[in-house]
């Protein structure tokens, strides 16, 4: 992903007034590696079978109900098979990684059973590390982005993500940001106060 690219006018739902959105990612695509695979193989070998399958044999050996049934076994599995692949693919769309001004989201979201949302505020943010260890990891460039909290000493580990040292480098920015704008909103509160005090006393 770009470092150029610009995302602050993109939206979500529970999206804050205020907020702006810095970056989003999904998980990297090598997840989808171990459906697309048996799906090709398993379409292939279907292929195969339906062309050089000798399907009188068949019907001699099972009978006309054990051949009906074989073929529905077939279509139905098939069927289950290929509806399991696509939501699959749909669920990949639907979990996102979101990185805004005041937070990072992480969506889990599937299409029937699950709809979560884990939502770290930068401020309690406290450590951050970033993992690429493996072959397929530094060729696919994917990696882990473990966050400490330092509200619960808890951490928060963001797996599968896509160009680890940009997602990394982007937090942190963001999280520098967001330090040096509370800090300046609290040196105003605090100038505010003693302007108030000032008067107060003059009055």
């Amino acid at each position: 992903m770009p470092e150029s690219t610009d995302n602050t006018n993109r939206n979500f739902k529970g999206q804050m007034k205020t907020e702006e959105v810095q970056c989003f990612c999904r998980k990297h695509w090598i997840i989808l590696v171990p459906y697309v695979a048996s799906f090709l193989i398993l379409g292939l070998l279907f292929s195969v079978g339906l062309i050089f399958f000798d399907k009188e044999s068949l019907r001699e050996m099972l009978g006309g109900v054990g051949y009906r049934i074989a073929a529905f076994a077939l279509i139905l599995g098939g069927t289950v098979f290929i509806h399991r692949f696509f939501i699959h693919m749909f669920n990949y769309y639907l979990r996102i990684l979101i990185i805004t001004d005041y937070r990072i989201i992480d969506l889990d979201k599937t299409i029937f059973f699950n709809d979560a949302r884990d939502a770290i505020e930068l401020s309690e943010i406290q450590d951050m590390t970033m993992s690429k260890r493996g072959v397929l990891k530094t060729l696919f460039n994917y990696g882990e982005v473990a966050i400490l909290l330092s509200s619960t000493s808890q951490k928060k580990t963001l797996h599968w993500i896509p160009n680890p040292d940009y997602h990394f480098r982007k937090i942190t920015k963001t999280r520098r940001e967001y330090i040096i704008k509370s800090q300046g909103m609290q040196r105003q509160q605090g100038t505010i106060q003693e302007l108030k005090a000032e008067i107060k006393e003059v009055l």
